[in-house]
């Protein structure tokens, strides 16, 4: 069975993805592109699944609901930070 997690992408650096699944916090991995990164948490999550099965535990069922908000924003804080 199939199910559709979330995940959230960051790059770190030149190279470097970081991801996440929103869901299951617990699966954190990297890799050096985007395609890279989602097979690296494809594999984190199935690993993460069988560890969970070993301990009894029951996975997130993933229903989570994304939306974007507007919040002001001080443009120098955003330079700054660049």
């Amino acid at each position: 069975m199939l199910k559709n997690f979330t995940a959230c992408y960051t790059k770190l650096a030149e190279n470097y993805i970081m991801g996440q699944l929103l869901e299951w916090p617990n699966v954190l991995t990297s890799g050096k592109d985007m395609e890279d990164c989602e097979n690296m948490l494809k594999d984190a999550a199935h690993e993460m699944m069988l560890a969970y099965q070993d301990e009894g535990m029951k996975i997130p069922n993933p229903s989570l609901i994304v939306k974007p908000i507007a919040i002001s924003v001080d443009e120098e804080l955003l330079e700054k930070a660049s």
